[in-house]
């Protein structure tokens, strides 16, 4: 009778574990949807000198960055 309870008690934990870790997928997943949007959009310049265009460009990357791990962070838990 005691092994039966130990079994549902990790059976449960289990549970509660694979259901966090869904709802951790699916913000992944809503947060990666909303970063490819912001890369696909062209870039606007409201001043074009030198400084402006680098800080874009870093912009951009940092987000080029996050879908990476991101994409790293998913394959790590499948």
């Amino acid at each position: 009778m005691k092994f039966a309870h130990t079994e549902v008690k990790k059976l449960t934990e289990t549970l509660v574990t694979v259901q966090q870790l869904d709802k951790n997928m699916n913000n992944l997943r809503s947060w990666l949807t909303r970063i490819e949007a912001e890369l696909v959009k062209p870039i606007h310049y409201s001043i074009c000198h030198r400084d402006e265009i680098q800080k874009r460009l870093a912009e951009q990357q940092v987000s080029k960055l996050q879908v990476f791990l991101n994409d790293v962070i998913e394959d790590l838990i499948r």
